[in-house]
């Protein structure tokens, strides 16, 4: 039996575990307009964690280009620009605390 996307849309929303498949279910694929219980969600997922948590004061993840990626530290996102990489996989808009952080920076 084929299923509709809709079927799969709503399945997958049903049953995922983590908050950031349904946002990103939600922001791109049905085109809704996302709560701000939403964007709670996001905000505890351990996903969101990881950006948030090696952001560095200045709003930048250490290094900005890959063409720079040397660090000693055993980091998640070892430039800037992987972290905004995956802030952009993410479906993160540029209204994000850590996404207009960076930007303030840049």
């Amino acid at each position: 039996m084929v299923k509709s996307l809709q079927d799969i849309t709503e399945y997958l929303l049903a049953n995922a575990s983590d908050p950031f498949p349904r946002y990103i279910l939600k922001k791109e694929i049905q085109n809704e307009k996302i709560s701000s219980k939403d964007i709670d969600a996001i905000h505890s997922s351990k996903w969101y964690y990881q950006l948030a948590d090696e952001q560095w004061e200045d709003g930048s993840w250490g290094r900005f280009h890959s063409m720079d990626s040397s660090h000693a530290k055993k980091i998640k996102f070892v430039t800037t620009e992987a972290a905004l990489r995956r802030a952009h996989e993410l479906s993160l808009t540029k209204d994000d605390p850590v996404v207009a952080k960076c930007m303030v920076l840049m």
